[in-house]
Order: structure tokens, then sequence, then C-alpha cells
């Protein structure tokens, strides 16, 4: 956390202290090798009840996958669950930086719409981010209804309505 003060004349007048992602991240973050089934990440999943993975090869990130995933790009297409999880991988990772101001990953999270985020340093996976750790760790300045509202908004199905807030467990 970053604190800035404002001083006049040698006083201070306003102190305010920065969250940044570090401040709110979870460490040890669970992920899977790029070669394992989609039977052993749903049951990674289950085991630890998360619903995201980050998928990594040769210690890098190359993806991650969701519970939404498995069952809308995988299970619905009748795919095997002993096929490569990377197979069924988003690979276009949205991340931020440790020292990165909780205001980006809000920005990030809402422009994307997605519920988590993972948090990279030197291409290093060092956390993740979810909605919920937002709405428990921030101060409540920081967080409004739409911008939670915004995050949640999801319409990847063709025709499927808006989802709301209250439809998600946080």
């Amino acid at each position: 956390m970053f604190v800035i003060k404002i001083y006049i004349m040698g006083k201070i007048i306003n102190e305010r202290s920065i969250m940044i992602a570090k401040d709110i991240m979870t460490e040890n973050v669970i992920y899977k090798n790029s070669d394992d089934s989609m039977l052993e990440v749903a049951n990674t999943m289950k085991e630890n009840d998360i619903g995201l993975i980050p998928i990594v090869e040769d210690n890098k990130v190359i993806g991650v996958i969701t519970d939404r995933d498995i069952v809308i790009r995988a299970l619905v297409n009748n795919a095997d669950i002993k096929t490569e999880a990377k197979k069924y991988i988003t690979k276009d990772v949205i991340s931020v930086k440790s020292k990165d101001k909780i205001d980006k990953v809000f920005n990030l999270m809402q422009e994307h719409q997605i519920k988590r985020i993972l948090v990279i340093d030197k291409k290093e996976l060092v956390g993740v981010i979810s909605l919920s750790d937002l709405i428990n760790r921030c101060d409540e300045d920081l967080l409004t209804f739409n911008t939670i509202k915004n995050i949640y908004k999801h319409n990847t199905i063709k025709g499927s309505e808006e989802a709301e807030v209250d439809d998600f467990p946080l």
C-alpha cells in the first residue's frame, strides 16, 4: 500500500492510502501444466473450490481455464475428459503487476468483463485477484455497485440475457 501525503507549509492537510494489487491478491496460486487433462484440471478445481486455473508451460503462463470453459467449450462439444486442457484455454490472458493500483485492476476487469485477473511480475505468476477479493478487501469508496455490475455483465451466448450480480455467488 502506498500512502500519499499532501503538505501545505510543512503540515499534512490530506493523507490517503492507495491500494495496490499486492495488497489484495491471493498468493500461492494453484496452476496446472499444459499437458494435464481436462479431468485433472476439473478435479483440482473441485478439490480447491476454485473456478479458474492458470495453465503453464516451461514455467510460463500460456493461458487460463475456467469452470465455464470446461462446460461451454469442452463438455458441450463432447470432448474426451482425457484431452489436454491447453486445447480449451483462453490464451489472451489479462493480467496486472503486483504494484499496479487497484483502479487499474477494476478498469481491466470491467473492460474485459472478467471476474478474476492474474498478477504477473517479470513473467512469473505471483497471484490472482477475484471479484470477491475486491469486494472483501477494498475500501467502500473504491467499490461501487455499478463497477461490480459492469464486471459481471457477460453475454457470450447469442441471445442470452445479461447476467445480474445477484445471479452469482461471491
